[in-house]
């Protein structure tokens, strides 16, 4: 072995074993993190024919959502959520796995959150015809965000989604009435960061027609509070 090779050889053996070390403890660091940002619970209620979902949509809470399900021997079931937002993709999942269960109706409860990614399981079940919301249920739509609600430290910290295409398609499975309501305000609150919060009697006045209420008072504050996840948004 000549000389070059064995200076080689050291160096790699200071340097790159260290290294390669550094980057596991990283990568392990990171999917912690990553599922911790996409925390939630799933679980039957005290009642059989009663399932409860609560904190970040994901695709992992959709394939728990799909084993409770196929699980159960009830022939009819009501799955109540309370849920701050989470992904895009995990809303289309749980939308799948309603389309796959006819016996299976969506609930929000009275003080539940549907903020953010899910609008987009709302929207699509009731699409379906499967979804109830109580009149103090509280939404938020809005453009959502680059990374989870819950990654960042505050929500000052939250950069708005590049495209607005999901918070638009989902307005519009809702209803084109709340479509129109957006397009009052002096900015469409579902491309904004802060969008807007409304609760489930005024979401039923604006998609019947019969809304007496204006776009620009419900619009939020742009002062960071809020987006975390907060109840007290709807007023």
């Amino acid at each position: 072995m000549d000389r070059e090779t064995r200076v080689l050889q050291v160096i790699c053996a200071a340097f790159c074993i260290p290294l390669a070390g550094l980057l596991w403890v990283a990568a392990k660091h990171g999917l912690a993190h990553y599922e911790q940002e996409y925390s939630f619970e799933a679980k039957y209620g005290l009642n059989p024919n009663e399932i409860y979902l609560n904190g970040a949509i994901s695709k992992s809470m959709a394939r728990k959502l799909d084993s409770l399900i196929d699980s159960s021997e009830e022939p009819s079931i009501t799955v109540f959520i309370d849920s701050p937002g989470g992904t895009g993709t995990g809303a289309e999942e749980i939308v799948r796995v309603f389309a796959e269960h006819e016996n299976v109706t969506l609930r929000l409860f009275r003080g539940a959150r549907c903020f953010s990614a899910c609008v987009g399981v709302f929207a699509g079940v009731r699409k379906l015809d499967r979804a109830v919301t109580d009149d103090d249920a509280c939404f938020l739509f809005h453009a959502g965000t680059k990374e989870p609600a819950e990654a960042a430290a505050s929500a000052c910290e939250l950069r708005p989604a590049e495209s607005t295409k999901e918070p638009d398609r989902w307005t519009a499975l809702i209803s084109p009435n709340l479509t129109a309501f957006f397009e009052q305000c002096a900015r469409n609150p579902a491309h904004t960061l802060e969008g807007i919060s409304l609760d489930g009697r005024q979401l039923a006045q604006i998609v019947n027609g019969g809304y007496t209420i204006r776009c620009d008072d419900h619009v939020m504050s742009k002062s960071c509070s809020g987006l975390l996840g907060n109840r007290s948004q709807c007023r």
